[in-house]
């Protein structure tokens, strides 16, 4: 306590907090006692005024403390309290206080700080939720009869209320509904005593579904679903069940039968939803497509034809959702690719191509028909877009038009080039009279047609660059490309002054390797001077030189690796045996005689029909080929 001028201040003794200030004249005078009803308290007189200044009650200060959430300082003032008893002992004490403050607070009405009191000293939830009658489970074990119910209390405290500070009883009760509810949200989180989950997981759903709370139905939805993921022995199934029906919520009864295991049911229920036969803020489609996509075909419940019976409503309703249930990668039953193209084929192309493509692209089907079905399917769309055109909105480049158009040809070159079980020749067939110029040129290329391709590109294309990229990335399988590009670069026309087209020039200099300037020289105009193609011949004759040199190189190792060869063969063979008629087969032991016999390395000798494995001799079983 601290006396100043004009004011009396009473500070916290744990950590000299302000906690009280008093007005006071100037003249004091101070006086202690403890001769009322045996508790010290101080007399503070000045000759105008009298104050007595009493401690509360160490409950009393408690409830103080909790009402103003001030929750470390009253955990302080009891640690302090009780800082002298055993552990044990000081634990229990302190948790008897917490209790009788917590409830004195509920009784109050205090609701805030009852159950920050509720909290700590860690009240079993199931007290807490008897003083609410209408949210008891039905199928509760546990009873109990609170002292007041939530009704009892909020009417006497609206009676008590007056004036400005009259208490509106409803919205109190809705208030203590909301602080039960995040109450029992931290104890589900810190127990794992069943019954207590039970019974507080079933009240909360009740309280999220209370309309008077004015929550978000979809926010309210998922905070629920959150509750029901935990499994059956977290809630009472058959009240939430009752509870959902008679409330409407849908989508949460399928929910809470997915939980169980009734995979049918919910899929029933969520179908329902989707043709309208049920009302609800949620459409039933994306959990249909969850958990039709993760299915386990394998397991007794869940039957392929839950699939076939519930996936056509979703195709119906959203084809992109519908699709999803067929493309998961992560299945781990797979689903049988014809039995499911059988089953999306009467909902059209728009289903059948992107399950194709899932076959293609994820799994790696290396099934032909479905690489040529969808092939098939991406040329049959761009015919249709381009039924009755004169194919002037077709672009050189696959992928430049605007719209579906673009996109198709894109996705078809995409195929024609990455895959290697496309039937190419029935794709140039199928675009024959089309000018599907990049779609023709990788087809060209996949048939190995590569003088046909550089045509394409040179003379429909004209795309010089791409040209000479061609001939440099398939040099090694057609080695007359770079020669047949000059040949078309040669009859270009020159410009004024030039002897040479300036394409054929650039790629003389640019691709020496890949020119044999013996082919070359009888190309050029009689009197053109060689003088203006020397740096084309000093590269070509150099890597000419380089490759022959380094042929050489690899005959000389070549002649003396064959070399080895032959003398090991004459170390192996140039052996001598002694065949006589009394020498007998190891395999079948009859005398070999003047029959055909075989010689192993290690002069094994076996009759002919005996000679079964040329590695491996038969007595001692070495395999010669290891040994070597």
């Amino acid at each position: 306590m601290q006396l100043r001028n004009s004011w009396f201040e009473i500070h916290s003794i744990l950590n000299q907090n302000l906690v009280q200030r008093i007005p006071f004249p100037d003249k004091k005078e101070f006086r202690v006692t403890d001769s009322y009803e045996g508790s010290k308290f101080l007399l503070v007189a000045s000759s105008s005024v009298v104050y007595m200044i009493v401690s509360k009650a160490l409950e009393g200060q408690v409830k103080s403390l909790l009402e103003q959430k001030k929750i470390s300082d009253a955990l302080d003032l009891l640690s302090e309290q009780f800082k002298k008893e055993k552990p044990e002992v000081a634990k229990r004490k302190t948790r008897g206080v917490l209790v009788d403050a917590a409830y004195s607070l509920f009784h109050s009405a205090s609701f805030e700080g009852a159950f920050e009191g509720f909290q700590l000293a860690e009240v079993d939830p199931r007290d807490v939720i008897a003083c609410f009658p209408s949210l008891i489970p039905s199928e509760s074990s546990y009873k109990t009869k609170p002292s007041k119910t939530i009704q009892e209390i909020v009417q006497s405290a609206a009676q008590n209320s007056t004036g400005s500070h009259k208490i509106d009883a409803d919205k109190l009760i809705v208030r203590a509904k909301i602080l039960l509810l995040g109450f029992l949200s931290e104890v589900t989180s810190n127990t794992k005593d069943p019954n207590i989950l039970k019974d507080s997981n079933t009240v909360s759903v009740r309280l999220l579904l209370d309309k008077s709370f004015n929550v978000d139905q979809l926010l309210a939805d998922e905070k629920i679903e959150e509750i029901l993921n935990e499994g059956n022995s977290a809630y009472y199934f058959t009240e939430l069940e009752r509870i959902f029906k008679e409330t409407n919520r849908f989508h949460l009864l399928g929910v809470l039968y997915k939980n169980a295991n009734d995979y049918k049911g919910a899929l029933e229920v969520w179908s329902k939803l989707g043709r309208g036969e049920y009302k609800d803020a949620h459409d039933g489609i994306e959990p249909t497509v969850e958990l039709l996509r993760n299915m386990d075909v394998s397991q007794p419940n869940c039957s392929i034809h839950l699939i076939w019976d519930y996936a056509s409503w979703v195709l119906r309703r959203d084809m992109d959702s519908g699709i999803k249930i067929f493309t998961n990668a992560d299945r781990k039953t797979k689903l049988q690719p014809k039995e499911v193209l059988d089953y999306l084929g009467p909902f059209g192309n728009m289903v059948v191509e992107p399950y194709l493509e899932f076959l293609i692209y994820d799994c790696k089907d290396e099934n032909p028909d479905v690489h040529n079905q969808l092939a098939s399917m991406y040329v049959s769309t761009i015919k249709a877009l381009l039924k009755n055109s004169d194919y002037s909105v077709l672009s050189k480049r696959a992928g430049s038009e605007t719209g579906l158009l673009g996109f198709m040809r894109t996705k078809l070159v995409r195929l024609l080039k990455e895959s290697k079980l496309v039937k190419h020749s029935a794709i140039l067939t199928q675009i024959q009279g089309i000018p599907l110029l990049q779609e023709r040129l990788e087809c060209l290329t996949k048939l190995k047609m590569y003088l046909k391709a550089l045509s394409l590109i040179v003379e429909d294309l004209q795309d010089f660059q791409q040209a000479e990229d061609y001939c440099s990335t398939h040099k090694q399988k057609d080695s007359t490309l770079t020669f047949s590009l000059l040949q078309v670069y040669l009859n270009q026309p020159k410009e004024e002054g030039q002897k040479l087209p300036s394409r054929a020039n650039s790629l003389l200099n640019t691709h020496a390797s890949e020119l044999n300037p013996v082919q070359v020289l009888p190309l050029l105009p009689p009197d053109f001077p060689l003088s203006e193609i020397s740096d084309f011949l000093t590269m070509s004759m150099q890597h000419n030189h380089h490759l022959y040199r380094s042929n050489q190189v690899v005959k000389g190792l070549s002649k003396s690796e064959n070399m080895k060869v032959r003398y090991s063969k004459m170390v192996n063979t140039n052996k001598v045996f002694l065949m006589t008629r009394d020498v007998l087969c190891p395999v079948c032991q009859k005398p070999i005689g003047d029959k055909v016999f075989a010689r192993y390395p290690n002069n094994t000798v076996v009759h002919f029909k005996c000679f079964k494995n040329q590695s491996i001799c038969p007595v001692t079983g070495i395999n010669f080929k290891k040994v070597n």
